[in-house]
């Protein structure tokens, strides 16, 4: 199966099993998710999605696989299995509009793409066809059964990393150059259970992937009009499930039903439910003219605590407090690199790393204003 792929130009699967996996119907449903949910409300073109980066993240997986051939470093042809198999997966727990959901549900989404894994027929059924149903689970649940897998997928320089960070790159048209991942794969070297770079002068290269990441994380869906549109968006789904329209927890079966598709229905007819608060945090966060605003407004950790403990009684669809962790967007020090014939965490040897792995807690108040075309406030 050929995929023509803007960052890569072609996506090729050549196993019939993998080919097989990638059209079972639980990855399927990622073609209706957005990869960054809903940053598209202030980035129009970022409508990617988690489909096309889990097959980003198979071609980044497979060029490791090579390198590490070329190197004479090769993983066991089973293990080979495993990893390609587990890039196809990792991101199979998604609920609607990715990490967003994770609000609701206050699960990580690699938890529940575990719990897919096990109990879908149509992937455990294949899995267990080629004998490695418990080895994916194990390193998409990062169990440490398989370190070098693990590593490959989910580290700072592995696979899924390097494909969200261009992808995201690509669609979010901040103007910044892409990360030369081939350069970084050919420099990757396995030892002691962990990629380590051994070129010194692929050291601009990761220092420029990290500052792409922070810079990502705070012009695009950490930007506060997108957090804005993620909490009316988690506010107007617990109102539903308080009311009944929705039933949760959400079994997974139920949970696969949702897509951003099928959301988007329940809020269109949400918006015209009898109940005011749902109807109209609803035709807020479908509206994109002028007539309904946000507005954000930082304040300090006591503010927050006090607002967070008034908001106990009840959800107010006209303000909401929210907590920001930028350290998703800092970088995690687990990056080494091969430094006068010694192993050296990468902030030990560059400045910028050691600046951008600096983290920091942000609070901020939501308003709400619910208007009408006539400009006249509900």
């Amino acid at each position: 199966m050929r995929t023509s792929d803007p960052i890569y130009g072609v996506i090729e699967l050549q196993e019939e099993w993998l080919i097989e996996l990638s059209n079972c119907q639980a990855i399927q449903r990622l073609k209706c998710i957005k990869q960054q949910g809903n940053t598209h409300y202030r980035i129009p073109s970022a409508t990617h999605t988690r489909f096309s980066h889990i097959l980003g993240v198979y071609h980044i997986m497979g060029e490791m696989i090579k390198n590490l051939d070329a190197s004479e470093q090769q993983l066991p042809e089973r293990e080979r299995g495993i990893a390609l198999a587990s890039a196809l997966l990792h991101d199979v727990g998604h609920g609607a509009l990715s990490h967003c959901f994770e609000g609701i549900t206050e699960e990580h989404h690699e938890n529940r793409s575990v719990s897919i894994i096990r109990s879908e027929e149509e992937i455990g059924s294949l899995l267990s066809r080629k004998g490695i149903l418990d080895d994916v689970a194990a390193v998409i649940g990062r169990t440490g059964k398989y370190p070098v897998i693990e590593s490959l997928l989910f580290s700072q320089i592995g696979a899924d990393k390097l494909d969200y960070l261009n992808r995201d790159l690509y669609y979010s048209g901040i103007g910044m150059p892409p990360i030369h991942y081939n350069k970084i794969i050919n420099a990757i070297t396995i030892v002691d259970n962990r990629p380590v770079i051994r070129d010194m002068e692929i050291i601009a290269l990761l220092e420029h992937l990290l500052i792409v990441k922070r810079r990502l994380f705070k012009d695009t869906f950490a930007h506060p009009e997108v957090l804005g549109k993620d909490v009316l968006f988690q506010m107007l789904v617990k109102r539903a499930i308080h009311l009944g329209k929705l039933s949760f927890p959400f079994s997974n079966n139920n949970y696969l039903k949702m897509t951003d598709l099928t959301i988007s229905e329940y809020i269109e007819n949400w918006s015209g439910s009898d109940d005011a608060e749902l109807a109209r945090m609803c035709g807020h966060y479908l509206d994109r003219s002028n007539h309904s605003e946000m507005q954000w407004f930082p304040i300090t950790k006591t503010q927050y605590q006090l607002m967070k403990e008034w908001s106990r009684t009840g959800v107010n669809p006209h303000y909401q407090v929210y907590r920001l962790d930028d350290s998703y967007g800092a970088y995690k020090k687990d990056i080494y690199v091969l430094y006068e014939q010694q192993i050296k965490e990468l902030s030990i040897v560059s400045d910028i790393s050691r600046s951008l792995a600096s983290e920091s807690i942000s609070y901020f108040l939501f308003v709400f204003h619910y208007n009408n075309g006539n400009g006249k406030e509900q």
